[in-house]
């Protein structure tokens, strides 16, 4: 959890993960995202749940999260839902 944070995106798709990244900056809203990746170096280790070994060509195992300040919460989502990024 991040301090004066809030989460407007949490998702698997890179290219809508970039839209709402370029979208933030010509609004000129400031922002802070993580890329979580849950694949793993080695695929041997027997812990958690076992996953395909395919896996989904579309996200490679990443999760984007995008954050802005509590303040500007309200206008990046306005603005987003206009340009039917959210």
């Amino acid at each position: 959890m991040r301090l004066n944070k809030e989460n407007i995106y949490t998702g698997t798709s890179l290219e809508i993960f970039n839209k709402i990244r370029s979208a933030l900056e010509l609004k000129k809203i400031k922002y802070e995202y993580d890329i979580i990746n849950h694949n793993t170096d080695s695929f041997l280790v027997q812990r958690g749940v076992p996953r395909s070994m395919s896996g989904n060509p579309q996200n490679s195992g990443n999760i984007f999260e995008i954050y802005v300040a509590k303040k500007d919460k309200e206008e990046a989502e306005y603005y987003l839902k206009s340009k039917k990024l959210l």
